[in-house]
């Protein structure tokens, strides 16, 4: 049977602009390209967000997986934040081969301003130069620098969050999953965005056609083997949050995803799994509304219902940790 799913009529105009009906915004196939379209987007993202006043970005250079390994962290935060604010430990989208931490800049400061956090994003390696499981060693190096030098940094270290958008809610879960396993304190919580988590492709609205606009099936498969590389590493621990045998024993969840995003059946899935294992989870789906439709179009009502639920969530979990 055959959907005809309708976008969301605030998203239709800047789609017909765009041109994102008849083909996706990233074509892999030119990955110089893709990467450039990226790095405009973030550029125009950041020229157009607001000014705002008592907020700090510092990077540290911290040490990661492996010997002679580093990872790069933008941590932005409250300059009046006092000596314990909660934090998001942020790893920004991209298929796990486009953007950067800085990308996720003015999202970073809104969160800072409006909730009291400190928001630590992560510059994970990227695929295909670095495949799996590089990203994963940063990610996992840059929450046990967190914890450990929180106090220092002005944050509880009982209040560290894991979160994402696309690829990094992926990479955020097999992060949280890598902990588990390894006996570290748990995040307080996960934050997943429109996840990316199966690289099996095998659900009905991974096959939609509506999915395009953003990032499509064609995307995401060349997304998933240049980040599992030439090996058969799928099936490899953390490697596809999707794959994991148990998801129990994981922080509370929560999840955002649109109707017509191409990942919306994996995400029903892990979300049905992770009620299933006992842990508290709170998912969100909004008709009409695409991959990153948040951030295609921040003033629409399906993205502004996201940003309150969102923000609520954030506010009252980081409260129960204090």
């Amino acid at each position: 049977m055959t959907i005809d799913r309708q976008l969301d009529p605030e998203m239709a105009p800047l789609f017909a602009m765009l041109g994102l009906a008849d083909r996706p915004l990233f074509d892999l196939a030119d990955l110089d390209a893709a990467r450039a379209t990226m790095r405009h987007l973030a550029q125009a993202g950041l020229d157009a967000a607001p000014a705002r006043d008592g907020i700090e970005t510092v990077e540290r250079i911290v040490p990661g997986g492996r010997p002679d390994e580093w990872v790069r962290l933008r941590i932005t935060r409250p300059t009046d934040g006092g000596s314990a604010m909660p934090a998001l430990l942020w790893f920004h989208g991209g298929g796990m081969l486009l953007g950067s931490a800085a990308d996720d800049d003015p999202l970073a400061a809104r969160l800072a301003a409006t909730i009291g956090c400190a928001v630590v994003a992560v510059e994970y390696r990227l695929a295909p130069e670095h495949p799996f499981p590089a990203a994963l060693d940063d990610g996992h190096a840059a929450y046990g620098w967190l914890a450990e030098h929180a106090t220092q940094e002005g944050i509880a270290p009982d209040r560290i969050a894991i979160g994402g958008f696309s690829a990094g809610a992926g990479l955020a879960a097999s992060v949280a999953l890598r902990l588990r396993d390894g006996g570290s304190p748990s995040p307080l919580f996960l934050s997943l965005t429109a996840p990316m988590l199966d690289d099996r492709q095998d659900s009905p609205s991974s096959r939609e056609t509506c999915a395009m606009g953003v990032w499509d099936r064609a995307a995401n498969i060349a997304a998933w083997n240049a980040y599992l590389g030439p090996k058969d590493t799928a099936e490899a621990p953390y490697a596809v949050p999707a794959r994991a045998l148990d998801l129990s024993r994981l922080p509370p969840t929560f999840m955002a995803i649109g109707e017509i995003d191409l990942f919306r059946d994996e995400a029903m899935a892990f979300v049905q799994r992770l009620v299933a294992a006992g842990v508290p989870t709170e998912f969100h789906l909004y008709p009409g509304a695409c991959h990153g439709f948040d951030g295609l179009n921040p003033e629409a009502s399906v993205s502004r219902s996201f940003s309150a639920s969102w923000l609520s969530y954030l506010e009252r979990m980081f409260a129960r940790g204090a």
